[in-house]
């Protein structure tokens, strides 16, 4: 009987904590879009700018960041200047 209980209980626990990631999730979904949607709006050429030079940048030919530590160096100013504002 116990071992049936644990069984039950167990697959509960499992049901409920994967509804509340879920939930979690995407509320997380929803605060990165309403984040992203604000910085678009108040300072899209700092962004962009970043952007052209990352290595997200849509033309491969243009010229990028010298290293990782440059472009998160710029992308913290990027951010600093929007904030900043």
């Amino acid at each position: 009987m116990l071992s049936t209980v644990e069984v039950l209980a167990t697959r509960l626990a499992t049901e409920q904590l994967l509804r509340m990631m879920r939930a979690g999730l995407a509320r997380f979904a929803w605060v990165g879009l309403i984040v992203t949607g604000v910085i678009w709006l108040l300072e899209p050429e700092v962004i962009e700018s970043w952007c052209e030079k990352s290595v997200f940048r849509k033309l491969k030919k243009n010229k990028a960041f010298k290293g990782v530590a440059e472009e998160l160096i710029e992308l913290e100013t990027a951010f600093n200047k929007i904030i900043g504002e």
